[in-house]
């Protein structure tokens, strides 16, 4: 289903503030979300002085855009949107070291598992002019982040 622009990040995402890193959502489907941002040196992941973001920040922005699938998803459903925890990656590739701050970035995820406890794995890439990245990451949405923590996280 292509929803182009019908959802805003904040819609999708618990995020706020200057840590909310997507800017658009372009579109959004049962199975993949296409998201924009933009580089930002006053993210909460850039250093003072810093005019951009290490490579390892293409994996938030990744993140972010799996957890705005869900958060999708979720709203689909009829339910609210829950906070959701990266669990980490295998494999990072980048063709740069660097994000410099004004990057426009074109953000893909697809789901491809996902298990009943809220456990899944995201294919993810992300293009701008000069930059390929690509990532398959995990992540948990748990039922409750309570219950969650009780039990020692993951």
């Amino acid at each position: 289903m292509n929803t182009r622009d019908k959802y805003k990040p904040a819609e999708l995402l618990p995020h706020s503030g200057a840590m909310m890193l997507l800017d658009r959502i372009i579109e959004v489907g049962d199975e993949h979300l296409r998201a924009a941002a933009c580089v930002r040196a006053q993210c909460p992941l850039s250093r003072p002085g810093d005019t951009g973001l290490p490579a390892f920040a293409g994996l938030e922005f990744m993140a972010q855009a799996a957890a705005a699938w869900a958060g999708y998803r979720e709203l689909a459903a009829g339910r609210s949107v829950r906070p959701g925890l990266l669990l980490g990656t295998r494999r990072f590739d980048s063709s740069q070291p660097w994000l410099s701050e004004g990057l426009a970035l074109d953000i893909h995820i697809e789901r491809m598992l996902e298990d009943e406890s809220g456990i899944g794995a995201f294919d993810c890439r992300i293009e701008a002019p000069g930059l390929r990245q690509q990532a398959r990451i995990k992540a948990v949405m748990p039922r409750s982040m309570e219950e969650f923590m009780q039990l020692g996280g993951y």
